[in-house]
């Protein structure tokens, strides 16, 4: 999946492996002004990706270009980023490696 954000605020979904076919067109936002933030990240776990957009991430599917959610964050934020979640049930505690 590759993505553009267009200066219209509509989010472009690709396709590239079926000769970069557009999927879909999602009227995000409002066509963004100088004084708006905007950013994108993308999850290493799911097919999302998380626009950043002032005081709000807006979380979309990438599998169909759906908005699953809007998050309010009460605050402006000046960038985004995707850490992930460790795996369910992978113990950090390596101390019977380092045993003497």
């Amino acid at each position: 999946m590759f993505y553009v954000l267009g200066d219209d605020g509509g989010l472009r979904l690709f396709d590239p492996a079926h000769g970069w076919e557009l999927i879909t067109t999602v009227e995000l936002i409002a066509a963004p002004g100088e004084e708006d933030t905007l950013a994108v990240t993308t999850s290493a776990a799911q097919e999302r990706l998380f626009v950043l957009y002032n005081q709000s991430v807006i979380e979309v599917d990438t599998t169909d270009g759906d908005i699953v959610r809007t998050i309010d964050l009460g605050f402006s934020a000046s960038a985004i980023a995707w850490l992930g979640l460790a795996e369910a049930g992978h113990d950090h505690d390596h101390d019977d490696e380092h045993s003497h």
